[in-house]
């Protein structure tokens, strides 16, 4: 795992969506945003978790952007070890100038190829980020590849009725299909 700090990583990257995120870095913390979808999507995500993993040793945050959830889980779980990711190196380098927390480390990777050892992760969340990922079956199965064996994967996006046509109707509640399933 990485350390306090930044890691380098390995993967493949989306250009457009790492580029506009890169671009984003500076003021994405200030957007309203973060009050009406990310911290309301957050505040889920660890309350389902909390439930689930009372006491995980490490935790990878996947999408983390600037590291706010990757600061609320070091909060909520008292020993655990938490590794933020996400392919915008700007991101990564925002969330790590935030005030460090012991016990946080992030890296640049793309979710496609991550660069940690297989099982080592009690607990796996990926809020709003799956939508970006460029190949999301190859993303998921890094995933089930450093998950601990019992662990569990939180994930939290955005399912449109339809995708890049105008909006109609909407999903049916608990169901949402990604766009090549």
């Amino acid at each position: 795992l990485p350390r306090d700090g930044v890691s380098a990583g390995t993967g493949t990257r989306h250009p457009g969506s790492v580029l506009r995120f890169d671009r984003w870095a500076a003021t994405y913390d200030l957007s309203h945003l973060q009050t009406v979808l990310y911290g309301r999507v957050h505040d889920a995500v660890l309350r389902y978790a909390r439930r689930r993993v009372p006491d995980p040793g490490a935790i990878l945050d996947v999408g983390c952007g600037t590291g706010r959830l990757s600061a609320r889980l070091v909060s909520a779980y008292g020993r655990a070890h938490v590794v933020g990711l996400d392919a915008s190196e700007a991101m990564i380098r925002k969330a790590a100038t935030a005030p460090v927390l012991r016990r946080t480390g992030f890296a640049v990777s793309a979710a496609e190829q991550l660069p940690f050892a297989d099982a080592v992760f009690d607990l796996v969340v990926a809020t709003l980020s799956v939508s970006h990922w460029s190949d999301r079956a190859t993303g998921l199965a890094q995933i089930s590849r450093v998950m601990a064996p019992d662990a569990l994967l939180v994930v939290a996006d955005v399912c449109p009725a339809r995708s890049f046509q105008p909006v109609t109707g909407w999903a049916r509640p608990g169901r949402c299909r990604l766009p090549d399933e």
